[in-house]
């Protein structure tokens, strides 16, 4: 028998020493998403300047990250430092060669796209103009 400390209570107890015990083991923890890097304000201001030729461009925090609108349309998701595109057969022949990923755990696949490359920031955001509709406001239940 060995005493370990075990137990909501932290009292010792006594275990007895058999092949079949196993001591309590923590969960595994994802260190990346554990420990993410949110979007900082610089890098969602230097998206909207490296569009800010293509119409009307805003931003607004949504769920700690942002969502860049182009006229009134939601057109970019940027989160942790990373521009993403909703995959739609506007921008498919633009970003055949994008990188993609998910820009948070469970959501579909998206383009990444190069904020840096200013021409093809606004092809993608021409090209998504005429597709992406103005979201309609609910109205509120009196």
């Amino acid at each position: 028998m060995r005493t370990v400390f075990a137990g909501k209570t932290g009292r010792p107890q006594a275990i007895p020493d058999r092949k079949w015990f196993r001591p309590l083991c923590l969960p595994v923890i994802d260190c990346d998403t554990l420990f993410s890097m949110a979007t900082t304000e610089d890098f969602i201001r230097f998206v909207c300047d490296q569009i800010a030729d293509t119409g009307e461009v805003r931003y607004r925090k949504m769920f700690g990250e942002y969502m860049v609108y182009v006229n009134d349309r939601p057109l970019l998701l940027v989160c942790e430092n990373t521009v993403y595109i909703k995959k739609v057969a506007a921008v498919e022949s633009l970003l055949a060669e994008a990188p993609k990923g998910t820009p948070y755990t469970g959501a579909k696949e998206h383009h990444i796209l190069d904020i840096e490359d200013v021409p093809l920031c606004r092809d993608v955001v021409a090209a998504l103009l005429p597709v992406t509709p103005i979201p309609v406001k609910k109205k509120k239940k009196t």
